[in-house]
């Protein structure tokens, strides 16, 4: 009688908490080995993202083989009951993204596949994309972004829209598990993002029982608002903490219980109208398979504090702290990245 072997696929998508899951996955191995899933170690990262270089080939070097990305598959063999496999980059879109059907090949040796995916509201998903953009380079101005986000005739490169990744896993590998997860339900649920991809997964061990790791490793984003007035003084370089950490001082007196936001009301609006469509029709199709799924509801335009809401006098607080702060020995260079 053959043995049964299973493949765990963690998907991402960008932005779900994926490199604390990674960190902390990468962290617990052996606790994780011991309950019966393997997560190996392939690459220099804590996620296996090497693996999908075999599709990617605009990845950060960081990311490189060390040899070849066939052999680091061909390393990934089915001697633990289970192996997961965590990477944002399999769910990537554009013309380069991962061919899940070769994907499957590589990977044959496995009798069984679950592909786990996180997923955010298309508008928080973009609020977080833009700002770990600019973390990085100048780009376009955020209302020139959402107005490419809704053109029809605009590529989407990270699935705000879920329907086309849909499509690709059912058309590619028809035979595999998919396991959806909404991103806030997840993270507020029992053992948080970590706890529901495990449980996912089919292990059995508890989430508090595994090492916590540093959340200073984690790629977590700047405040909105403190980011976006950052880098409307340093571009076309990026911001640099002191500059993002004066601007949540001036900002400050001016937010009260409000919930920070990244889009204006307008927009908002039109990005709510443009994307509830798609994700009811989502919710939808993924029912026929996981009848209780429900993805998060989209966040309200009540009680919110937009781009458009900060006044001038949060402006002139932040000209006098930058003023301040340029005078101040030692503090100059950590304005901004390019400093």
């Amino acid at each position: 009688e053959s043995r049964m072997s299973h493949l765990v696929l963690h998907i991402g998508t960008h932005k779900t908490g994926t490199t604390h899951i990674q960190n902390t996955l990468f962290a617990n191995r052996t606790q994780l080995l011991a309950h019966g899933l393997c997560y190996p170690k392939i690459g220099r990262a804590s996620g296996q993202h090497v693996l999908t270089t075999q599709w990617i080939k605009t990845l950060p070097d960081f990311y490189a083989s060390r040899t070849s990305a066939v052999d680091d598959w061909a390393s990934i063999t089915p001697e633990q009951e289970t192996v997961l496999l965590s990477s944002e980059e399999f769910s990537r879109a554009g013309p380069d993204r991962v061919n899940f059907t070769e994907l499957a090949e590589l990977a044959r040796g496995f009798t069984q596949t679950t592909i786990i995916c996180v997923l955010r509201t298309p508008i928080d998903f973009l609020q977080s994309s833009y700002l770990e953009v600019i973390k990085k380079r100048d780009c376009a101005p955020i209302g020139t972004f959402v107005q490419e986000v809704m053109d029809p005739g605009t590529p989407d490169p990270l699935h705000y829209d879920p329907n086309p990744l849909l499509d690709q896993l059912q058309a590619q590998v028809p035979s595999a598990r998919l396991v959806f997860l909404p991103y806030e339900a997840t993270r507020r649920g029992p053992g948080g993002l970590v706890g529901g991809v495990l449980a996912a997964a089919g292990c059995s061990i508890a989430p508090e029982a595994l090492t916590k790791t540093a959340t200073a490793k984690a790629n977590i984003s700047a405040p909105v608002l403190s980011a976006w007035m950052a880098h409307q003084i340093s571009r076309p370089a990026p911001a640099g903490p002191g500059l993002i950490d004066l601007a949540t001082q001036a900002l400050a007196p001016s937010l009260g219980e409000t919930s920070p936001r990244l889009f204006t009301q307008a927009e908002h609006v039109a990005l709510h109208d443009h994307f509830a469509p798609c994700i009811a029709r989502f919710e939808r199709r993924v029912r026929v398979f996981a009848p209780e799924f429900q993805a998060d509801p989209f966040p309200p335009l009540t009680g919110r504090f937009g781009r458009d809401d900060v006044p001038a006098t949060a402006w002139a607080r932040y000209a006098r702290l930058i003023h301040d702060a340029r005078r101040s020995t030692g503090v100059l260079a950590a304005l901004s990245t390019a400093a």
